[in-house]
């Protein structure tokens, strides 16, 4: 994988809070435990600007790292036909705590905590705070696609959603 660290070393480790690299036509996506809300901002950033060039981002957080195979794969998407609309874009990524980003999908949303790997899908949308522990699934790696959200979790289910839209 080809890497560029966008972020300054940790005062005491020199591990970087995110590695943002390519590998195959994907953009990979590895924070820290030690990310923080203008990390998780870049993050959102990313994803939402992906999209726009129909590129898919993976998100693999610690502890547990996907390898380059799954990374660098194609992951399947498709295109929208929008019923009301001549044109549709994803809806965009935000980050709703400090770690954490949310991204709509058609029937629920998906928040991804980026510093403990692990994710939840509520419907309807709940803020972090309100979510159960038992709630959280642990993850290996989360797939943002501009159509369509996966979640590779830790026992390796596959878990897919279709991203929310709106007219472009």
């Amino acid at each position: 994988m080809l890497e560029a660290s966008t972020s300054e070393a940790t005062e005491d480790s020199g591990t970087p809070h995110l590695t943002i690299g390519m590998c195959g036509q994907n953009i990979v996506i590895r924070p820290t435990a030690a990310i923080d809300e203008g990390y998780a901002l870049a993050v959102a950033g990313t994803i939402n600007a992906a999209a726009a060039t129909d590129t898919v981002v993976i998100i693999d957080p610690q502890p547990v790292r996907c390898d380059d195979a799954f990374a660098g794969d194609e992951h399947a998407t498709f295109e929208w036909k929008c019923a009301s609309h001549d044109r549709c874009e994803p809806v965009d990524a935000v980050v709703v705590n400090c770690r954490m980003i949310q991204i709509a999908a058609e029937r629920d949303s998906w928040t991804i905590d980026l510093s403990a790997g692990r994710f939840c899908r509520s419907a309807p949308k709940t803020h972090p705070l309100y979510i159960s522990p038992e709630a959280w699934v642990p993850v290996i790696a989360i797939v943002v696609a501009r159509t369509r959200l996966s979640a590779l979790t830790a026992d390796g289910a596959l878990i897919t959603s279709s991203r929310a839209h709106r007219a472009a």
